[in-house]
């Protein structure tokens, strides 16, 4: 991975303003255990392009693994305002609604999912998990 990290770089100093080498970097960068230069990287291509909806994603998931659950929430939003077909941004958004406490708004973001793709597992677990969190709070 090192060594495509080294092409992707060399390619951004050919073309700074490509947002797909920047979302590769970005990656390349969290596969190598890198989250701080891969979000630089991920806020890069949708600075460059804003309707991004993979980097917003990828963006989504590693700032949410940081705990910075309200960046995470924002840029998941804006996955689903620019596709709501998105299962694995649904059940992002889900992971990072519960995280927040915000149970039902996380359940709501797993049934979405799930009405997309109904054989998507990690969705499925998921809703099985918050919907047990839910009936324990009663």
């Amino acid at each position: 991975m090192r060594g495509a990290i080294g092409h992707f770089q060399e390619a951004l100093r050919l073309k700074p303003q490509s947002a797909d080498v920047h979302f590769n970097l970005g990656n390349a960068l969290k596969a190598v255990g890198q989250p701080g230069e891969a979000i630089a990287h991920f806020r890069q291509a949708v600075g460059i392009d804003s309707d991004y909806a993979d980097a917003h994603n990828n963006l989504g998931v590693e700032l949410g693994a940081l705990g910075r659950l309200d960046e995470a929430v924002e840029h998941f939003r804006q996955v689903l305002s620019i596709d709501s077909d998105r299962a694995d941004a649904h059940n992002n958004l889900g992971v990072a609604l519960w995280a927040q406490g915000k149970l039902v708004d996380a359940r709501s973001q797993f049934e979405e999912a799930l009405a997309l793709d109904p054989g998507y597992a990690d969705a499925r677990d998921n809703l099985a998990l918050v919907t047990k969190a839910l009936s324990e709070l009663r």
